[in-house]
């Protein structure tokens, strides 16, 4: 049962307990009761709950905190109060003497639960007010990304906050929490949210098709879970029908929506080339050119899809360095000035975008800055690249350079080929 808890595995979880409860002892039931009730909850089994609650114990922290929440699902906003007055009095007194700041964080969750109750409650009484409900679902976004991240914090915030918005409604959020099972390895709970977030949006918008979103964030599940070739096939749709609907393929098509909207599907659609040529990258066995074509032009279209972000820029500029290395490490059977050119591009490309990713201020700058080094001294005696590197050297800031001064000493006397 414990296990089950811990894993999120709320539908066994709730079959074991409708099982096991009714020949449970009134201890084994005092035992079982806020595992049970958590299930209950999640499954939106209200009177299973409330058979649960009624369980335990009276001076019980969990039998408060589910009592709140049953009481201001059931809109009994004067018993929730009392309730939650209580839980926070208890949990006051759990915290002591703050020496431990992991010790104490999910006693401080708890507590940020009852002040989110409290909220709830303000929301469900705001029926009339659509601005206060709108800056309080603000307020819970922006208190959300304070959290750690941590499935389990996550998980019961977004649960308490289903009392009043559906998943569909705060959908970024629940993609975001499922990328986070999905990176912790808990697939089936992240299944399990994804799927939640389709039939809402179904049931919601009476539509057959999924937000691409969701569909992302899906085929990234199903990427790390091993099947791999099927979800770069979908992947590979998903961006032709985003690319469509934008008018990627068309310019002469007339596009509806507002500016805000397309924005959100260009950076959407960025993302999805990106992880499209990182999918590519890594399923090809070898560097043919209509494999390394296919997978610059992703990264390509993911950097002019959303020209702000730097994880294109690198990737883009990455794969172009790799590529320099793969083609100076084979024998190529082409024309001598055809194989000239080739690389010549590749490298221009690569010191644009690295330029670019060091402009944008990126996770690794200095790997960035030392890789543009690395091209600029082996290649820059050609007027091409010398033109290109003038041309952005005024894009980044003059610290970028304070920073491999070491590098610079190094290599000022290498010669150029």
């Amino acid at each position: 049962m414990r296990c089950l808890h811990a894993l999120s595995e709320w539908e066994a979880l709730s079959l074991n307990m409708e099982n096991r409860w009714p020949s449970a002892s009134l201890e084994e039931r005092g035992e079982l009761a806020p595992m049970a009730a958590s299930s209950a909850w999640v499954l939106r089994k209200w009177d299973r709950m409330d058979e649960y609650v009624a369980s335990m114990g009276s001076d019980s922290t969990d039998r408060s905190f589910f009592k709140a929440i049953l009481s201001v699902h059931g809109s009994q906003f004067d018993t929730a109060q009392t309730c939650i007055a209580r839980a926070r009095d208890a949990l006051q007194m759990d915290l002591g003497i703050v020496d431990d700041y992991n010790r104490v964080y999910g006693t401080m969750v708890r507590i940020q639960l009852l002040s989110e109750l409290e909220e709830i409650i303000t929301y469900k009484k705001s029926v009339d007010q659509p601005d206060k409900k709108a800056m309080l679902r603000k307020t819970w976004k922006k208190r959300l990304q304070g959290c750690q991240h941590d499935v389990d914090t996550w998980q019961r915030v977004l649960q308490l906050r289903s009392l009043v918005i559906s998943p569909s409604e705060d959908a970024r959020s629940y993609i975001k929490f499922a990328n986070l099972c999905r990176k912790e390895g808990r697939w089936n709970l992240a299944e399990s949210v994804i799927q939640q977030l389709l039939a809402d949006q179904a049931r919601r918008e009476n539509s057959q098709r999924a937000s691409p979103a969701v569909v992302f964030a899906h085929l990234r599940l199903l990427w790390d879970i091993g099947d791999k070739m099927r979800s770069l096939g979908f992947l590979v749709e998903v961006c032709a029908s985003l690319a469509h609907d934008i008018g990627l393929d068309d310019p002469r098509r007339i596009i509806t929506g507002s500016v805000e909207e397309i924005e959100e599907v260009r950076r959407l659609l960025s993302r999805c080339y990106l992880k499209q040529g990182e999918w590519r990258q890594e399923l090809q066995t070898d560097w043919t050119p209509e494999q390394i074509a296919e997978v610059i032009q992703c990264y390509h279209l993911a950097t002019q899809l959303d020209p702000k972000w730097y994880k294109a820029w690198h990737m883009w500029a990455l794969c172009n360095f790799e590529v320099i290395n793969h083609l100076e490490n084979i024998d190529d059977d082409r024309d001598e000035e055809v194989q000239r050119r080739a690389l010549l591009s590749h490298i221009v490309e690569a010191v644009v975008g690295f330029f670019r990713s060091i402009a944008l201020g990126g996770e690794n700058p200095i790997q960035d800055s030392l890789r543009l080094l690395t091209l600029w001294f082996k290649f820059g005696a050609d007027e091409e690249v010398s033109g290109v590197v003038a041309d952005n050297f005024g894009t980044v800031s003059i610290d970028t350079w304070l920073e491999v001064i070491p590098q610079l000493i190094a290599r000022i006397q290498t010669p150029s080929r």
